[in-house]
């Protein structure tokens, strides 16, 4: 019932008035009651009086002709009457010597007093009843019975005893009448107050008050019909004013905030900004295509662990270097690489240069944001491959060309020789069989130097649009054949165990030419003191397994886990390296589901191992 009555306004309103003007006619219902209650003792007052003067008179009258029999009958003829419940004379003692009531002649009223008065008391029968007392006064004619008038001043005491039920009856009946009307003229003027409420207050209220709650839930063009001057029209109007300043403020918050977002996401390198609880507060959409999501605001919100690490809680600090943690603890801006994931789960390394920016929150405080400026390292390794493809690409089209055209003619004037038969050679003309030897041995260093044109180009075309079944076997062929003067330079022997056939894999010829010029040209470098390396191929179980085995430094523990990182070097040649060769070698597997792994056993060698699906 209190939440229903609280739920409205007019209804308040109206309960208020309403307690307030029932309190206010009971109070003045009960006044009434005690003023008409006065009013009655005063009137039965004033009648006893008056019967009083009538009794004296016929007592007078009866003592002056002895009727005593004559004022019995008036006085029990009074005790008759309608309301009125009992009337007694007293003597001066107190004694009863005429009633109504025959029952009481004789009893003696001790507690009564003789003095006027009439109020409500309890009759000798234990009922209430509104007492009238008249002292009867002696007089000249009465003296001669009653005695002296200084000595005896009253002859008696007449006592009229009113129906007190009768008498609260009629008073209640009037109360009741005038309750009722009391309630009717609360209700008209609570019916006309409720109507105004409504009209004036409530209807205008409830506008502002459902306008309110659509401004709430962001309809910032919801505004309140005004009519009149009063203070509800000006409170309107203050509504509508203060909901076009939040609609003009909103839609330039909105403004600066699509020209903030265009801002970042127009920086080609991924930016996130984090907060001191690992919550990404802003990301542009560079970095949102670098972790797999769809915008930058899919990833407002969550973990910056978890976004680009898939983590469930921070990064250990003594495992990856964490800019929110090291800028914490030194206030300077820093660089480092992470390897991030990919949505699909695809790991791939990035450059992080991050620094502090401090803004004010809502309440003044200021409050240290991390700016992370994220650089994708896996195209700088595409890049590196593309540059090294070109490089390598301008050198052997170069070297092929300048070796295959002339090769080429010549290869064609020893055949027209040979079909033609004979050659003279200082004055001696050799026979057709000798001339054929020799020529057949020029013809055959001829094909080899075509050869070497031929692996040259087959190294540097570029990659088809899909990938083409690669025969593996010949790749690795082409791959030693290339490399055998500068293992022979460098004291390396390579041992080749190839399988006859069946080694076909589904990648590019040029990338898995590619992939074994560089996992060879990697272990040269860990023999600067010769050695040898094995290359082998088997299939298995749908798997195509290279092997690529040196007998070198081999690669230290605190190191073998850094070796794929992009610009990691550390050849034992002591050359600078660029870092960037097994970086490139595990992009060409995993981008044809394959895996590349190492093990190595300092100063014994390295093992590198590589699995492609069989085509």
């Amino acid at each position: 019932m209190s939440q229903w009555m609280t739920a409205s306004l007019s209804r308040k309103v109206v309960a208020v008035v309403a307690a307030v003007l029932a309190g206010a006619s009971l109070v003045f219902l009960l006044l009434f009651v005690s003023l008409y209650r006065a009013e009655l003792e005063v009137e039965r007052s004033m009648a006893s009086e008056r019967i009083n003067r009538l009794l004296q008179a016929s007592l007078e009258n009866a003592m002056v002709k002895r009727d005593l029999d004559g004022l019995r009958a008036i006085i029990s003829h009074l005790g008759e009457l309608d309301g009125i419940s009992g009337v007694m004379i007293l003597n001066p003692d107190k004694e009863v010597r005429f009633a109504s009531d025959p029952t009481l002649l004789g009893q003696v009223m001790g507690e009564e007093t003789l003095d006027a008065h009439t109020r409500f008391t309890s009759n000798e029968h234990g009922r209430e009843v509104l007492r009238s007392v008249n002292p009867v006064h002696n007089k000249e004619v009465c003296q001669q019975c009653h005695g002296d008038i200084a000595d005896n001043p009253v002859n008696g005491v007449l006592f009229v005893d009113y129906d007190a039920d009768a008498l609260r009856g009629k008073a209640m009946s009037t109360a009741l009448t005038l309750g009722a009307s009391g309630v009717a003229v609360l209700m008209l003027v609570l019916a006309l107050l409720t109507w105004s409420l409504r009209r004036m207050v409530v209807a205008p209220v409830s506008r502002l008050s459902q306008a309110s709650t659509r401004l709430t839930a962001g309809d910032l063009t919801v505004r309140v019909p005004v009519h009149g001057e009063d203070e509800l029209a000006e409170l309107g109007r203050s509504f509508n004013k203060m909901a076009a300043t939040l609609e003009q403020s909103m839609a330039a918050l909105r403004q600066r905030e699509e020209f903030q977002q265009a801002l970042i996401d127009a920086i080609p390198d991924g930016v996130r900004v984090i907060d001191s609880s690992y919550q990404v507060v802003a990301a542009n959409a560079a970095y949102a295509q670098q972790v797999g999501a769809g915008r930058g605001s899919d990833v407002v919100g969550l973990p910056c662990y978890a976004s680009s690490h898939h983590r469930d809680g921070p990064c250990p600090i003594t495992l990856v270097t964490c800019p929110l943690h090291e800028i914490n603890a030194n206030g300077e801006a820093i660089k480092t690489v992470h390897q991030h994931i990919r949505a699909n789960g695809e790991p791939f390394f990035v450059e992080i240069s991050a620094a502090p920016m401090t803004i004010r929150d809502d309440s003044g405080q200021p409050r240290t944001l991390i700016v992370e400026a994220i650089r994708d390292m896996s195209a700088d390794a595409e890049i590196s491959h593309g540059q090294r493809l070109s490089e390598i690409a301008q050198l052997a089209t170069g070297v092929a060309h300048e070796i295959r055209n002339p090769l080429v003619a010549i290869r064609m004037a020893l055949e027209g020789i040979l079909r033609k038969g004979g050659l003279v050679d200082g004055g001696t003309v050799h026979e057709p069989a000798t001339l054929a030897r020799y020529l057949s041995l020029v013809l055959g260093q001829i094909e080899s130097c075509i050869g070497v044109s031929e692996r040259l180009l087959n190294l540097t075309h570029f990659p088809a649009e899909g990938p083409e079944v690669v025969d593996v076997r010949a790749a690795l062929e082409d791959a030693i054949a290339l490399l055998t003067y500068e293992a022979s330079v460098d004291g390396i022997t390579v041992i080749a165990d190839l399988p006859g056939s069946g080694t076909a894999v589904l990648a590019t010829s040029s990338e898995i030419r590619m992939l074994a010029v560089n996992m060879m040209q990697n272990a040269f470098h860990a023999m600067p003191n010769g050695g040898s390396l094995t290359v082998s191929a088997e299939v298995s179980d749908g798997q195509v397994t290279l092997t690529f085995k040196d007998t070198g430094v081999g690669i230290p523990p605190d190191v073998m886990s850094r070796i794929f990182d992009p610009y990691f070097t550390r050849r034992a040649d002591g050359v600078e390296g660029t870092g960037m060769g097994l970086t490139i070698c595990k992009n060409i597997v995993e981008s044809y589901e394959g895996t590349i792994s190492a093990d190595s056993e300092p100063g014994k060698g390295t093992t590198f191992t590589i699995t492609f699906p069989e085509a």
